[in-house]
């Protein structure tokens, strides 16, 4: 009987948090008039795929083209963030040195400042050092932002999960001859993975659906990536609401499929750094 209490609680529970995503993909198959007089929970009477093409091919820019630029800015974004912040996790985790607790407090206070109150000195930055004026420097300027503020997070998660290694294998690896250069590499990282897939994904989905970065840094829209492209579709003229279901739909699918692929690591990860 409680376990049958517990299914249906939990079916209900699912239910409630797949809805507005099945909302969307309803409307993303009706045509414009259906979604403004029928009901938002109700499965499309004609259903279309043209707000799919639509979708593909209007925007500033268009979504493929906003795919490419997201992929261009998370993928180094991401690896930076995550090889820096095991790099700088190593050390408080690892090693005895005078100020550490200092360094950790600063790791924490760079998690916790909010980013939007230096929105002015990083756009100032970026554009004294000319990146705002180039497509390639828009790229860089957004990247470099987003690894700067991705390794506090990365650190912090990934120095809890090294001071779970037993301190035995690191002295067998040192009484072995092997530096803190090879016990990092060869030792930590591979016994890490569960942790730095937890670190990776979180911040893949982080700077995947960030749209701020892109609108401060960014001076040419042809630069800017999914979750700014997406804005650029509600115009003055209306918000086709069709095209936009199709379109979070299809930005939504990159991070479902990551996660479904990574969930076993996923998983272990987060039972590891709790």
């Amino acid at each position: 009987m409680r376990k049958s209490v517990l299914y249906v609680a939990v079916a209900f529970i699912c239910f409630i948090w797949i809805l507005p995503l099945l909302t969307v993909v309803f409307a993303s198959f009706k045509p414009e008039h259906e979604i403004r007089t029928g009901s938002p929970l109700s499965p499309p009477l004609d259903p279309t795929a043209s707000n799919y093409r639509d979708a593909m091919l209007e925007g500033s820019p268009p979504l493929l083209t906003a795919f490419k630029n997201t992929l261009i800015i998370t993928v180094p974004a991401v690896i930076g963030s995550v090889f820096l912040g095991a790099m700088a996790a190593y050390p408080l985790s690892r090693m005895k040195f005078k100020g550490s607790g200092t360094v950790y407090l600063l790791i924490l206070f760079g998690m916790m400042f909010p980013f939007q109150l230096v929105m002015v000195p990083v756009f100032q930055t970026a554009n004294f050092l000319g990146l705002y004026e180039t497509t390639t420097g828009n790229y860089l300027a957004v990247i470099v932002t987003h690894i700067v503020f991705g390794v506090p997070f990365c650190a912090f998660v990934l120095r809890n999960f090294f001071k779970t290694v037993p301190r035995s294998l690191q002295d067998a690896a040192m009484i072995d001859g092997c530096s803190h250069f090879s016990f990092f590499f060869k030792v930590l990282l591979p016994l890490s993975l569960p942790a730095l897939a937890v670190v990776a994904l979180l911040q893949f989905t982080g700077i995947y659906n960030d749209m701020m970065w892109a609108l401060v840094l960014m001076k040419y829209t042809d630069t800017y990536p999914v979750a700014t492209t997406l804005a650029s579709l509600s115009t003055t003229a209306g918000t086709p609401y069709g095209i936009l279901c199709a379109a979070g739909f299809l930005a939504v699918l990159p991070t479902l499929i990551l996660f479904v692929f990574l969930q076993r690591y996923f998983i272990q990860g987060l039972a590891a750094v709790s």
